[in-house]
């Protein structure tokens, strides 16, 4: 439930126009999922969204490599 719950409060901080909270709560969201590719992808577009953009697109490219089409590394790669 907390990683669901640390996902949800980081798209609505995204939303909002706070993209530094947003990744704050994508890294949690991270710690307690390592390995999904949903919270790879969250973590990477706040980067990008702070401005992070070296780090954003490696972190894009290596999830591309283990999940083709995750839609929020496309998004990171593709701006």
């Amino acid at each position: 439930a907390r990683y669901r719950i640390e996902t949800n409060i980081g798209a609505a901080h995204l939303r909002a126009g706070r993209p530094a909270e947003a990744l704050a709560h994508w890294r949690a969201a991270l710690a307690l999922r390592p390995n999904d590719v949903k919270a790879r992808g969250n973590v990477a577009l706040g980067l990008f969204a702070t401005g992070e953009a070296t780090d954003a697109l490696l972190l894009a490219k290596a999830i591309l490599t283990d999940a083709p089409g995750q839609p929020s590394a496309i998004v990171v790669l593709y701006n």
